[in-house]
């Protein structure tokens, strides 16, 4: 019987569909990378702030050779203005770094990158 309702539960839990990113194209900047944020992620925390990962795809390396970074970043929408909550670093092969401290909020300038993913975010 143990069995049985073990079998069961693998096979509902393997049959399951998978949970994955919706990364959504918000922007671009004239130094030729894109802004994205994964739509899936967004949540709404108990304060009224949302949270969603966010990143970006250079064309070019930075200094540092990474291609794209990725930041899980809280949103203040009232005030128009957010902050980095977790940074991963990527290269065109691995991960290259990762930090996770909170760092002093950032105002939004009208036309921004910061503008147009917190309108998407706020939005939701």
């Amino acid at each position: 019987m143990k069995l049985a309702v073990l079998t069961a539960l693998v096979a509902t839990a393997l049959s399951a569909p998978a949970l994955a990113a919706d990364w959504m194209l918000v922007g671009e900047n004239t130094n030729e990378s894109r802004f994205y944020i994964d739509r899936q992620s967004i949540r709404t925390m108990l304060n009224g702030y949302k949270r969603a990962w966010y990143k970006r795809d250079l064309e070019i390396p930075n200094k540092f050779g990474n291609t794209w970074p990725k930041s899980y970043n809280e949103y203040n929408c009232i005030q128009r203005r957010d902050r980095n909550l977790s940074l991963i670093t990527f290269n065109d092969e691995s991960i290259t770094n990762t930090r996770n401290e909170i760092t002093e909020w950032n105002y939004a300038p009208p036309g921004s990158g910061i503008d147009a993913l917190l309108q998407l975010v706020c939005g939701k």
